[in-house]
């Protein structure tokens, strides 16, 4: 597994703590997508060197869903 899915009708968490985790898969996925580019690399670049698929990073810019520290690490 490489990341964790982010759905908001799929969880039985409060609206506080979902606010919580969707500004902060927010301000990941800007930090991440800025540094990427940045840097030079291409999502397909990137992603390869990640070992995830160009999908996965997409998900990940786009914030619906965050990396496992795992796979960063």
């Amino acid at each position: 597994m490489t990341s964790t899915k982010f759905k908001k009708e799929n969880a039985s968490e409060s609206p506080d703590i979902l606010d919580t985790f969707s500004e902060m898969a927010t301000a990941f996925s800007e930090k991440f997508r800025v540094l990427r580019s940045q840097h030079g690399y291409t999502q397909k670049h990137l992603a390869d060197i990640l070992r995830v698929s160009r999908g996965t990073l997409c998900s990940w810019e786009r914030a619906d869903s965050l990396p496992y520290f795992d796979t960063l690490n």
